[in-house]
């Protein structure tokens, strides 16, 4: 995910376009000033008085993306039943699902969530909540998104799934819960990798035993000809070059 600007960045800027006192405009801009200053009661009253609850910064950051990313449960309650569209996306096309997933907020995702956010929407990079939070290991927050219908086996721009994600990292429940919920072992990315040569390479050898009971190609080869077995040599896994070796591994 991009770099998000910092608070005080956010702050400077909504302060210094703020307009005459009165106007909805300016309403727009309390709003989201509120919402940065996590001031609850302030942004109630901007809603009761006519405040856009869609409201956007410069950038289309939305109100209710502010208060996912700030992990403001309240706020973002408020803003939901406030009628805040749920699948508004930003300049680099992230959306309010995206950002709890990012920010690792399994509680408000499940908000997002039940307000009927599509859980398959994707940045501008391809990437989705799932994979997010399979990158972070965030086993409870997979669960729910497996439970809302993700997509597995979606890819990125880059060809990079959800379980190449979790496997990189060593996550090992949510390579489990995304086997057994689908997740095909064998897809490679646009220069071939596999989630069973990221799993090798890092030495996590209870994933690459995982992905191997579930079907994983151990010869694979990725586009510059090497495959699970040269990266665990690369890097001396000794005992993961044992079991690929067991399981059928060419040299």
């Amino acid at each position: 995910m991009k770099q998000i600007m910092s608070l005080s960045t956010i702050i400077a800027i909504l302060l210094s376009r703020a307009g005459c006192v009165g106007n909805k405009e300016n309403k727009n801009e309390k709003l989201l000033t509120a919402i940065v200053n996590g001031d609850t009661m302030a942004v109630k009253d901007l809603l009761a008085s006519g405040a856009d609850v869609n409201a956007t910064s410069e950038d289309n950051m939305s109100a209710l993306m502010m208060a996912v990313w700030l992990g403001q449960q309240e706020t973002v309650s408020i803003l939901l039943a406030g009628g805040a569209k749920v699948d508004a996306q930003n300049d680099d096309g992230y959306n309010a699902l995206m950002f709890a997933s990012h920010k690792g907020y399994t509680e408000i995702a499940k908000m997002v969530l039940a307000a009927g956010a599509e859980v398959n929407g994707s940045d501008k990079e391809g990437s989705t909540a799932l994979m997010f939070a399979s990158e972070q290991g965030n086993i409870d927050l997979v669960q729910a998104l497996v439970n809302a219908k993700a997509n597995i086996n979606a890819q990125d721009q880059n060809g990079k799934t959800a379980l190449r994600n979790a496997s990189i990292n060593g996550y090992t429940a949510v390579v489990q819960l995304l086997l057994s919920s689908g997740a095909n072992a064998n897809i490679q990315d646009k220069y071939g990798r596999t989630a069973l040569m990221s799993a090798s390479m890092n030495g996590h050898i209870k994933i690459v035993q995982l992905l191997l009971a579930n079907g994983a190609d151990v010869n694979l080869k990725d586009s510059e000809g090497d495959t699970a077995l040269d990266e665990a040599e690369l890097n001396d896994n000794t005992e993961i070059i044992k079991l690929l070796k067991s399981a059928g591994a060419k040299e």
